[in-house]
């Protein structure tokens, strides 16, 4: 799987697939952006994200921050390493401890 994919699971599940890059991202950006949550939480799957950048990064933080506006709580699941080292390396793990799913 090469290109990034954006979906809709059910009303409390969405998922990112793919490559979460800065080559990637400008193609599901408008839709995660016009997606309207209705749930009050919603689990964010990453379990087939096959490479993430810091631009993948900072899109997970868009969402949560998107969905904060609307009042809804983002659970991240299936968080891959890479991702991990990201949020270590740019001291923003703080900015997510409280939406991991552990």
């Amino acid at each position: 799987m090469t290109a990034a994919i954006f979906s809709v699971e059910s009303d409390t599940q969405i998922a990112l697939k793919g490559k979460i890059d800065r080559h990637n991202i400008p193609s599901i950006y408008p839709q995660i952006m016009a997606w309207n949550q209705s749930a009050s939480q919603v689990e964010l799957e990453l379990q087939h994200v096959s490479r993430i950048d810091s631009a993948g990064m900072a899109l997970i933080i868009q969402i949560i921050e998107h969905a904060k506006l609307r009042k809804c709580h983002i659970m991240l699941s299936f968080m891959p390493n890479q991702l991990r080292t990201l949020l270590s390396l740019s001291n923003a793990e703080s900015l997510l401890h409280e939406h991991i799913k552990k």
